[in-house]
């Protein structure tokens, strides 16, 4: 990307009365630019931070995994399998290092759903729980092999 500066001597070229003189001489705006800046991050620190609202997908073929929460704090999980499979079932649990230790959400069937053309097999589960950071999510569907994974940062 290319940045061009413009002075006022440029406008005063193109032969058009009054273009050179209605421009700010470069002072001027420097010293505005210089107390937005300074309002900007005086404002930020006496309203504090905001807390960081995080979510994340993983997919494996036609199944994937999302999670939506903020932080370590996971608020709800959901399931999904592309496609038209109505009666499947789906489950979401952690797993830490290389070992799954509990189930998030048990085995549930999906609701079928048809967006923009596209059919879906989804499930979800509120969790409302914080988790380790580096706790994978994962979800599962019976009868797939594909097992997709989102993994919990702060």
């Amino acid at each position: 990307m290319q940045v061009h500066e413009i002075r006022a001597t440029d406008f005063a070229e193109t032969g058009q009365p009054g273009l050179a003189s209605a421009l700010p001489d470069a002072g001027t705006v420097d010293l505005v630019m210089r107390k937005a800046i300074y309002m900007t991050a005086a404002a930020l620190l006496l309203a504090g931070t905001a807390p960081a609202y995080a979510s994340g997908g993983a997919d494996k073929g036609p199944v994937s995994v999302g999670v939506i929460g903020e932080g370590l704090k996971v608020k709800e999980v959901r399931a999904v399998l592309k496609g038209w499979y109505p009666g499947a079932k789906a489950e979401v649990f952690v797993v830490r290092g290389r070992e799954r230790i509990q189930t998030v959400g048990s085995w549930k069937a999906t609701d079928s759903v048809e967006y923009g053309g596209h059919k879906f097999e989804i499930a979800s589960w509120p969790v409302g729980r914080s988790f380790r950071h580096g706790d994978r999510i994962c979800s599962e569907f019976e009868h797939r092999n594909e097992r997709p994974c989102v993994t919990i940062q702060r």
